[in-house]
């Protein structure tokens, strides 16, 4: 990520009594920013406060295909439409070893968008929720979203299909930190379990889980191959402004 210059100050007035303010240049930039002088002490106010919002590209590159899974592939390989958004309080889309939701596990399980979309968006914390679309085989799909102050955490997922109840994505990844907005992320796509049913291998008939166990990494022994095989792609976030 960028990282800003130190901010160099040089105090243009002499204090005059304890109240006296003096005006600092940054030299980054055309903004002022005042020094005010408290009992003796110096307390310089933020130079360049994060933007209240940033617009993301976010391209989500799926390689799970045969040259990345040549042993573990199943027929008709495909990931189904991502659910993003951007939210402000972690696991607001899921959560490692938390119970999936309806949402998530009919995402999981058939790949379907409109209930998780629901979910997330009855949260007061979220502040973008959307879809993508579905992707045979490697491929990109590029969406644009909007993140603030109160809402800098992004989370995705995607059903790998066939399968039981499984699927990729990220989690409660920040997109502001103790520097302002981060420019550019390239993260690892994480496979998860949804715990929601029990089938062993990609092409497994349904088999419910009872009880439903929490979303994890991969449990069963065909999932944990596939992940040890090969990467399933990755997700690059760009800031655009």
């Amino acid at each position: 990520m960028t990282r800003r210059a130190p901010l160099i100050v040089g105090i243009a007035g002499a204090f005059v009594g304890a109240s006296a303010v003096a005006a600092v240049d940054r030299l980054d930039g055309p903004a002022v920013v005042t020094e005010r002088a408290v009992r003796g002490e110096r307390v310089v106010l933020d130079p360049d406060p994060p933007s209240a919002a940033a617009r993301y590209r976010v391209s989500f590159i799926v390689t799970w295909g045969p040259s990345t899974h040549p042993r573990t592939l199943p027929p008709g390989s495909h990931t189904s439409p991502l659910v993003i958004a951007t939210h402000g309080e972690p696991g607001d889309m899921f959560a490692v070893g938390s119970s999936a939701s309806a949402g998530v596990e009919s995402m999981a399980e058939v790949g379907t968008t409109a209930s998780l979309v629901g979910e997330v968006r009855a949260n007061d914390t979220v502040e973008v929720v959307m879809t993508g679309r579905r992707i045979d085989g490697p491929g990109t799909d590029q969406v644009e979203v909007v993140a603030t102050r109160a809402t800098g955490l992004v989370s995705l997922v995607s059903m790998l299909a066939p399968s039981p109840d499984w699927f990729v994505g990220v989690g409660d990844v920040a997109l502001l930190d103790d520097d302002g907005w981060v420019d550019r992320l390239d993260l690892p796509l994480v496979a998860y379990d949804a715990g929601t049913d029990s089938g062993a291998d990609f092409t497994s008939p349904n088999a419910d889980t009872q009880p439903a166990q929490p979303i994890s990494g991969p449990r069963d022994p065909a999932f944990s191959s596939a992940a040890a095989e090969g990467s399933f792609g990755r997700v690059v976030i760009e800031r655009l402004g």
